[in-house]
């Protein structure tokens, strides 16, 4: 009897051990922890480009959706969770990425503005002090990205930060930037050439975000409807909106899709005008920062055909 107890009593322990090793061997391996987290769609593509598949790379604003109204999900937060750094654009776009990242014990903070020339908000498209919560640094434009040098510039502090934080994998990093700076200054070309063919430079925005991409390639903002999200404009102030888009002969208003136009329409109805639209921040159906930049230009550029 004593031996038949002793088989059984092996017996079951060999299972259990065949269990224990079946689950280790089965269960998912541990997710990747070289995570960084990026604010919105632009900034997004252009670190994923640097980092490759070495480090995931994640978005927190979804492409198309307004970066100044964003409030995180548990899933969003999920997603952000264990990430060692957040790359974001700063200057009110973004702001809250700060909190967010210390909520979340992120260690590093990162402004991606390093290489870049900051502008401000001239005198004619300033926004009022109390909008101060949106764009709390005050008078900085913060769409830098939307100039191809500046996006240079970003890529190559974007490839020095990663350098940083995982050192094992910077020459990964610098043949990724090389490769990825030869595509912008191709793309820069680009836009140059079909630019400075328009025989109307004279554009009308209804958001003020494209002041980098003006002064790059020569474009002329020549009134703005909203000079900042939100901010609903005066009588005074759309009767000189209206009055500067009948004397530069703009033909088009160009909107934004997270924004709605519905105050927009019924003076471009009286203009004799169209309302198109161009993307800062991203569209839903678009996948690269390239691809963004070359959805603008042919907005632009169509609006004249």
């Amino acid at each position: 009897m004593k031996k038949i107890m002793f088989l059984i009593l092996l017996a079951s322990t060999l299972f259990i051990i065949f269990i224990l090793l079946k689950y280790q061997t089965t269960k998912e391996p541990e997710k990747n922890t070289q995570k960084v987290a990026v604010t919105i769609f632009p900034l997004y593509d252009i670190v994923r480009n640097i980092a490759g598949e070495e480090i995931e790379t994640v978005l927190i604003v979804d492409p198309g959706a307004s970066p100044h109204t964003f409030d995180p999900t548990p899933d969003d937060l999920k997603r952000i969770q264990n990430a060692q750094a957040v790359f974001m654009i700063g200057y009110g776009i973004d702001n809250w990425a700060g909190k967010l990242a210390t909520s979340l014990d992120i260690p590093k903070q990162i402004t991606t503005d390093a290489n870049v020339t900051l502008r401000e908000f001239t005198e004619d498209d300033e926004h009022d002090d109390s909008e101060e919560e949106n764009h709390i640094e005050g008078s900085i434009d913060p769409h830098y990205w939307l100039s191809i040098p500046n996006t240079i510039g970003i890529a190559a502090q974007v490839r020095d930060e990663l350098s940083i934080l995982y050192p094992e994998h910077k020459a990964i990093f610098e043949q990724n930037y090389n490769i990825y700076k030869n595509e912008l200054e191709t793309l820069d070309q680009e836009i140059r050439s079909e630019i400075d063919a328009l025989p109307n430079k004279n554009i009308a925005t209804f958001h003020n975000a494209w002041g980098y991409f003006a002064d790059e390639y020569g474009i002329s903002i020549v009134a703005t409807f909203e000079e900042f999200p939100g901010e609903e404009p005066s009588a005074e102030y759309l009767r000189e909106f209206t009055k500067k888009i009948s004397e530069h002969q703009v033909t088009v208003i160009f909107a934004e899709p997270q924004f709605s136009t519905s105050s927009l329409e019924p003076i471009a109805d009286d203009l004799g005008i169209r309302i198109s639209q161009l993307a800062p921040e991203g569209k839903s159906d678009i996948t690269s920062y390239t691809e963004l930049m070359r959805y603008n230009v042919h907005q632009i550029t169509s609006a004249q055909k």
